[in-house]
């Protein structure tokens, strides 16, 4: 089910103020040493991203927003996670992520 441009909006404004807490827990949880812990943050992570950076009625992404300034941050960190991993789970959830990301132009 497809959002429509105006739930999307919405939900990154609603999101948005607490974005200065939330991202930096999730970043931790990604880096963290358990490999169920890092594999779920991902998940959260990857719809955290989703929802920060909203996706217009025709499929765009929009363009600018409060959101950039955790953009480095969140591809650093999982980058980083990657080339350190070693956990099949993890590695895999970090791939499917960077990817999916990328792809959709969302980093």
């Amino acid at each position: 089910m497809r959002r429509s441009h105006g739930s999307s909006a919405a939900a990154a404004a609603a999101f948005l103020p607490h974005a200065p807490v939330l991202v930096p827990t999730v970043l931790n949880a990604v880096d963290d040493q358990f490999y169920k812990i890092a594999s779920e943050a991902l998940l959260v992570l990857e719809t955290l991203v989703r929802v920060l950076r909203p996706v217009g009625a025709e499929g765009q992404i929009e363009k600018g927003g409060k959101w950039t300034e955790y953009v480095q941050k969140i591809y650093h960190c999982c980058f980083s996670r990657l080339k350190a991993s070693d956990i099949d789970q993890v590695r895999s959830r970090l791939e499917s992520f960077m990817s999916q990301s990328q792809q959709k132009g969302l980093l």
